[in-house]
């Protein structure tokens, strides 16, 4: 065909989140280790991995006035769910921020995933800023992040993508749990 019919679909995707215990060292070493998960939580077949996901993660990096550097390898498989599909995704997060002053930062975060089912690569080029101001009292991140893909699994993977992420900066009631005599 000439032309292809696409319609937009609405909805909530599945729910990640990770859970990790780490450090950061006073000589700017950072590391932890954990678990990545994903819930099957869409509102939408489309958006549906069907699947609990879950698997290890790791995080090393290293933090100056300047800026900081990490490294963040994950994996999942599929654990349990509905769908017949194996699910095997390693996902790296490597990159750096540098400090700009007055809360602004701008680096590379790029997310690069293998899929070793289809051996299929999803390599991104990534630049993104961001602002983090005080609004109420309550601490809230701005990012802008461009991403443009060198290597996607298919015709239908994005050549380029613009997001806009707000995020408000939270105490993490665990923390203190974690602290040395806190």
């Amino acid at each position: 065909p000439d032309s292809a019919d696409f319609s937009g679909e609405y909805g909530l995707a599945d729910i990640s989140f990770d859970l990790a215990v780490g450090k950061t060292e006073e000589n700017g070493f950072i590391w932890a280790f954990g678990t990545v998960q994903t819930l099957p939580t869409a509102t939408n077949e489309d958006f549906a991995g069907k699947q609990w996901r879950a698997g290890p993660e790791m995080i090393l990096g290293y933090t100056t006035k300047q800026g900081i550097l990490v490294f963040f390898p994950y994996h999942e498989w599929d654990v349990a769910g509905w769908s017949d599909s194996d699910y095997s995704v390693t996902s790296v997060e490597t990159g750096f921020s540098l400090f700009l002053g007055g809360g602004m930062t701008i680096g590379s975060l790029p997310t690069m995933s293998y899929n070793w089912n289809t051996e299929e690569w999803t390599i991104p080029l990534n630049l993104q800023i961001s602002h983090t101001a005080v609004v109420d009292s309550q601490p809230w991140k701005y990012t802008l992040k461009f991403d443009w893909y060198v290597e996607q699994p298919d015709a239908f993977g994005p050549d380029f993508m613009f997001r806009y992420v707000i995020t408000p900066v939270v105490d993490n009631p665990l923390g203190d749990i974690f602290k040395r005599g806190g």
